[in-house]
């Protein structure tokens, strides 16, 4: 039914003024408007409440254009996916490619990943990606044949232990969008996220210790409708100390400091704060801002 529904819309500045705001409009009355409230205030306590308003009103004012942008994604062509995202600092990545290296590139839920992983793989016929399987099937299904048309390899979180061992006497462009929340009974670190404390995929730190990489961010912005700058910036390269969580930190600040230069463009619909620490489990200590980092 998606596929059908992706080849009869039309071009997306119709969508823009059509789809998008219809879907806004249902997803502001319908879908998680409490969670992304609570959120928000979480998130920024010492913002009025007028003004977090604003900020939830805007927020579902994008959600409507990025799910108008996903259900058009499949149908978009080459040419028109490099018009619309801008890759900046690529020469990170093609620097440790060209050494043989693997490398870890690092995103989250800001902005349309779904387009980016299209851009990064026109650029990458290498670029393998860590994804955690949607509850729903069809939208799952549609993601997953969404990403691979431009020759993504896509690998879910139960198959990583056998592709580490494979990626260990290889090489592996390897991304990951970090800050989905881990489940309650997985391993997890801690660290002051947003003035709270939240916990993390232990895989952000073991990844480039086992691989023995560079660690990149993939910073992103909407520069316009459907137009998206990512730029690629270093954040962790080996050598890294044995047992040390110090790549999560620096994600951590890079991830925040990112979000709150365009806090709308978040997916501020994940439950990301569902359940407390545990009494028992270590605290990070937050990194420096990324831009403190070299």
């Amino acid at each position: 039914m998606l596929k059908i529904l992706t080849r009869i819309l039309p071009p997306l500045p119709v969508l823009y003024f059509s789809l998008a705001p219809l879907l806004s409009f249902l997803a502001y009355g319908l879908y998680r408007r409490r969670i992304v409230q609570d959120n928000l205030r979480r998130a920024f306590p010492d913002v009025d409440e007028k003004t977090r308003r604003q900020l939830c009103r805007r927020f579902y004012f994008y959600f409507g254009r990025w799910m108008t942008e996903i259900i058009k994604g499949p149908a978009l062509s080459e040419a028109e996916i490099r018009r619309r995202v801008t890759l900046k600092g690529l020469e990170h990545i093609r620097e440790s490619s060209d050494a043989g290296h693997s490398v870890v590139l690092l995103a989250g839920h800001h902005c349309n990943i779904e387009w980016l992983v299209f851009a990064f793989s026109l650029e990458f016929k290498d670029l393998t990606a860590l994804a955690r399987p949607l509850h729903s099937p069809t939208w799952w299904r549609f993601l997953s044949t969404s990403r691979q048309r431009f020759g993504l390899r896509q690998v879910v979180e139960k198959e990583l232990p056998q592709k580490l061992r494979h990626w260990k006497k290889s090489r592996v462009t390897l991304a990951a969008v970090a800050d989905q929340r881990p489940a309650r009974s997985y391993p997890k670190h801690w660290i002051i996220h947003f003035g709270s404390e939240t916990a993390f995929q232990p895989f952000i730190n073991k990844l480039p210790r086992i691989l023995d990489c560079k660690v990149l961010f993939l910073h992103v912005r909407e520069e316009h409708n459907g137009r998206y700058r990512a730029t690629v910036k270093p954040l962790a390269s080996p050598p890294y100390k044995k047992g040390a969580i110090d790549v999560l930190p620096a994600y951590s600040a890079a991830l925040e400091q990112m979000i709150r230069e365009q806090p709308e463009c978040f997916l501020w619909t994940m439950r990301r704060w569902k359940y407390p620490r545990p009494a028992g489990e270590a605290l990070l200590k937050p990194a420096a801002p990324i831009d403190s980092l070299s």
